[in-house]
């Protein structure tokens, strides 16, 4: 940013060539349960990064998440009518770009302990937590509320509370209990573990929530359903490959056992005399 020589003030910003997730759901209507997951993960991500500098969104909606198309640089795993796993490349990808932090509270260092604020209040009815509907305290946690929110709504196509007026809204997520996501759109694939989620980060007390989008992010590897990531196939009963699953070699083993020897012998003393060489020190 800075100052033309007119006087005019200009704020240089990235062009992003994307679609917002509002609009692919408005588009699409809900997303596949792998593509949802895949999302929140990297809206976690960078909200994760943002609380550790003491910077609440207060604002997150599916308008705000930009989502780029990358060439596909993963194995996908999806699970065959007679329930084998088949492997296949991803053609492309949803790069995530979290936007408009223009409502968000930067926390002063006396406040980072606590990571509150109080104030008016702000956001978008639909996806705001309760402390904020209700003007109080709020703290990163109400992100957290907020992302159980849109991945409610990326995964059955609309958010879990609407009405014609936005404070019904408010009360909504105030006194309402979240609906099930799999009992609101029992036509999707929405797995236990992601229901689970959701209604974890949606908790009216924030003490109940995810205390942190890293908790949030750790649950999401175990979400997936009949599509995964190779990564995380292993999460939904799928034989591990690569490291993980390699069993345990002989040499493994032999260096547990050397370690927990009582004789004190080192390593290399002990792999000397399993060889059947003399070393100094021993008869």
């Amino acid at each position: 940013f800075g100052v033309l020589d007119s006087g005019l003030v200009y704020f240089v910003m990235e062009f992003l060539a994307g679609v917002s997730l509002e609009d692919v759901i408005e588009r699409e209507g809900a997303v596949e349960l792998h593509r949802g997951l895949n999302v929140a993960n990297q809206i976690a991500l960078a909200l994760e990064a943002a609380h550790e500098h003491g910077v609440i969104h207060r604002d997150l909606k599916p308008d705000n998440i930009m989502l780029l198309e990358r060439p596909g640089r993963r194995d996908l795993v999806r699970m065959a009518p007679d329930h084998s796993w088949t492997t296949e490349r991803e053609s492309v990808f949803d790069f995530v770009k979290v936007l408009d932090f223009g409502i968000a509270k930067v926390l002063q260092p006396d406040e980072l302990q606590a990571e509150t604020v109080q104030g008016a209040v702000f956001g978008t009815p639909e996806y705001m937590s309760p402390e904020a509907a209700r003007g109080e305290d709020v703290d990163h946690r109400a992100d957290v509320y907020s992302l159980g929110v849109i991945l409610f709504d990326m995964l059955t196509g609309r958010p879990p509370f609407e009405a014609s007026a936005g404070n019904e809204v408010l009360q909504m997520h105030i006194h309402r209990p979240p609906p099930s996501p799999r009992e609101f759109a029992p036509h999707r694939e929405i797995t236990e573990g992601a229901e689970r989620i959701i209604l974890r980060a949606m908790q009216k007390d924030p003490g109940r929530r995810y205390q942190d989008m890293g908790e949030f992010r750790h649950d999401l590897e175990s979400a997936y359903g009949s599509v995964t990531f190779r990564r995380n196939a292993a999460g939904v009963g799928m034989p591990a490959r690569g490291p993980q699953a390699r069993d345990k070699r002989l040499t493994d083993d032999l260096d547990e056992w050397i370690r927990g020897d009582e004789s004190k012998m080192s390593v290399a003393e002990a792999q000397r005399a399993s060889s059947g060489l003399p070393y100094p020190g021993y008869a």
